[in-house]
């Protein structure tokens, strides 16, 4: 089993390479499928840990309000 933590790393790794992606590429077809999978990670998270899980726009991924 997973832990919260390690979860949370593990968005945070998908929110570095969409933004890099991004950074590097424009926002284009692959750079929004992986903002696309990152939000379908992030709503199987919340639901795992039962807590909000924030994506927030300067590349930060936070938990709570």
């Amino acid at each position: 089993m997973y832990t919260e933590e390690q979860m949370i790393t593990y968005l945070q790794s998908m929110m570095d390479r969409a933004k890099y992606e991004e950074e590097r590429y424009g926002r284009d077809e692959r750079t929004i499928g992986l903002f696309d999978n990152m939000i379908a990670c992030k709503e199987m998270v919340e639901a795992l840990i039962q807590k909000p899980v924030n994506l927030r726009k300067d590349g930060k991924v936070t938990v709570g309000f």
